[in-house]
């Protein structure tokens, strides 16, 4: 029982028999599935407990597909400040009960889920509406977005808003105070980086929705994948209403511009030089030169990554009121046996 089959033809649903119509007789016969030559298609073998929670993810969302979106109209006031392009990718994801909203980063998806969120306070009220994340971190800047939006409403963990009873090793085996037998008291539920959901926590997610709850999930399909099994957002895309946001908005400069040209498959353009207080001659802000390649081999990276440190801190014209300490955060791929490690950079830095 560790283990279940599957075999994914989908002419026969994995039988090997399919029923065809006889041209002389013209009934209806079963016989030899002509798809897959009556073997029912490829087989696959995985854990049950992850089999099961995938057949509960599939069939929630055949269901939810077939109940009514009860998202506020696009053409509200709320949505004013949203270009033509991110009102009609909106409008494509929460054209059903459940849907999703992707793209990249700078797109515009924290600012169009706040216009959203917005319009649902105003007409049902903060108490019909969640927001919840895969880790703290993600809840903690949701909460922060929302707020630089006006609005006061707390995003959680998905842990913390299904309420854990008991932890398990894996999410797959904890167990939730809601779920199908006690749902979710909410409208309305959004989820946000829900790339980061694994399909264990999804079906626990989902399980926990009452008839009738819409449901939109917002992320990066091309960011962080879950590290629990599974990768539902990315794989449900094109079976559910789904919209991409693929302008760049953001005033985040370099990086964001080479997340895009790297998603798209074309080359990632590097600055000359940091410089994140750029300013056109009228003194308005323009975006930073942020994202710099410095080669170095392993003899002299060290020396560089310090030198840089030294450069940035000194130079208060680019940087006023700059802190190296506070303001700078160095990341390495190792923590020791390297000529470029935690252990060799730190103490020279």
């Amino acid at each position: 029982g560790a283990l279940s089959t599957m075999r994914d033809c989908l002419a026969c649903g994995g039988s090997g028999v399919a029923a065809r119509g006889n041209h002389w007789t013209e009934e209806v016969e079963q016989g030899e599935c002509l798809k897959c030559g009556g073997s029912g298609g490829v087989e696959w073998i995985a854990e049950t407990r992850r089999a099961e929670s995938e057949s509960r993810v599939v069939t929630k969302v055949a269901d939810m597909l077939g109940w009514t979106s009860r998202w506020p109209s696009i053409d509200g006031p709320e949505f004013a400040s949203l270009t033509p392009h991110q009102r009609a990718e909106l409008a494509k994801a929460t054209k059903g009960a459940i849907g999703a909203l992707c793209g990249s980063p700078g797109a515009g998806k924290t600012w169009s889920v706040a216009a959203l969120v917005k319009s649902l306070i105003t007409a049902k009220g903060r108490n019909s509406v969640a927001i919840c994340c895969p880790t703290g971190k993600a809840a903690q800047r949701a909460k922060e977005a929302m707020r630089s939006h006006g609005i006061d409403i707390v995003a959680t963990t998905i842990h913390r808003m299904l309420g854990v009873e008991k932890a398990g090793d894996g999410d797959a085996s904890w167990s939730f105070k809601h779920g199908e037998w006690n749902p979710l008291p909410f409208d309305y539920v959004i989820g946000d980086e829900w790339s980061m959901c694994g399909l264990g926590l999804m079906s626990s997610v989902l399980a926990a929705m009452a008839r009738g709850t819409n449901f939109l999930m917002v992320g990066d399909i091309n960011q962080l994948l879950p590290v629990e099994f599974g990768a539902p957002l990315r794989d449900i895309i094109g079976t559910i209403p789904s919209g991409e946001l693929r302008e760049i908005h953001r005033n985040s400069g370099s990086i964001v511009r080479a997340c895009a040209a790297i998603r798209d498959g074309k080359e990632a353009m590097f600055d000359q030089r940091i410089d994140i207080g750029r300013a056109d001659p009228s003194g308005e802000p323009l975006p930073p030169k942020n994202l710099v390649h410095v080669n170095a081999g392993k003899e002299d990276a060290c020396r560089k990554v310090v030198e840089l440190v030294r450069e940035l801190a000194a130079d208060k014209n680019r940087f006023p009121g700059f802190d190296p300490i506070r303001d700078i955060q160095v990341l390495v791929a190792v923590n020791k046996r390297s000529s470029v490690s935690r252990q060799t950079l730190s103490p020279m830095l």
